[in-house]
């Protein structure tokens, strides 16, 4: 299966956590602000992400210059001091159901980007960050016909990005954010069949997950030996 993923390139220069030391030719400024929830109410203690924009183009993409990620404080508050052009700005907070949106898969309803252009010598206040509704989560456990324990990889497709499917490693057992908007999920592993949310029906009704924010579903996977001779993709 060919998986194709995030849609934005990234050029990563700069460390995460960590805000880039001014370069002699760069010319910086400083954004002030506050990450909240969907309600409105400060988030403590989140990261804010800021990607810096390149002028020019990679592959028909705008290109990423640098990533910053900052945490805010007990309020929810945070200072950037970045160089000056565009900037786009996300916040997250797995640990309160809030996930890096990196992949666009990620993204929850009500979540919000907003872009700020960074002047030299000037400090730009007042901007928010909102993190969207909580994700829900996907607490799985996969084993074979005999009961071993089998890592692989899952493949998530939401109904609303039909061409962006999203691939990553998994682990036997984990709980796993998941957006709470419908999507299927497939679980891969080398030597086994697919397995397919929903069984032999995961393509219609059966095969879609729609969990409400916070929402917890437990999945038993067990997969089965591919025949003798036949290989699943790793």
């Amino acid at each position: 299966m060919r998986v194709h993923l995030t849609a934005v390139l990234l050029l990563l220069t700069s460390s995460f956590g960590q805000t880039p030391q001014p370069a002699a030719e760069n010319k910086w400024g400083t954004i002030e602000g506050v990450v909240v929830n969907i309600e409105g109410k400060p988030l403590a203690n989140s990261t804010v992400t800021a990607y810096m924009e390149e002028q020019a183009t990679v592959g028909g993409e705008k290109a990423i210059r640098d990533v910053t990620q900052y945490q805010t404080n007990g309020e929810g508050q945070f200072s950037l001091h970045l160089p000056e052009g565009k900037v786009w700005l996300s916040a997250h907070k797995n640990s309160e159901g809030y996930p890096y949106s990196f992949f666009a898969f990620y993204i929850t309803p009500g979540q919000e980007f907003p872009t700020v252009e960074v002047k030299s010598g000037q400090t730009t206040k007042g901007v928010v960050v909102r993190v969207g509704a909580k994700a829900a989560h996907l607490d799985y456990q996969v084993v074979d016909d005999d009961g071993k324990p089998v890592p692989g990889r899952f493949v998530f497709a939401r109904l609303d990005q039909p061409d962006r499917p999203y691939s990553t490693s998994a682990l036997a057992k984990d709980d796993l954010l998941v957006p709470p908007t419908p999507f299927r999920a497939t679980f891969e592993a080398k030597g086994y069949k697919p397995w397919h949310y929903g069984g032999d029906n995961w393509q219609g009704n059966d095969g879609v997950i729609s969990l409400k924010p916070g929402e917890i579903l437990n999945v038993a996977i067990r997969l089965r030996r591919e025949a003798s001779g036949q290989t699943s993709e790793p």
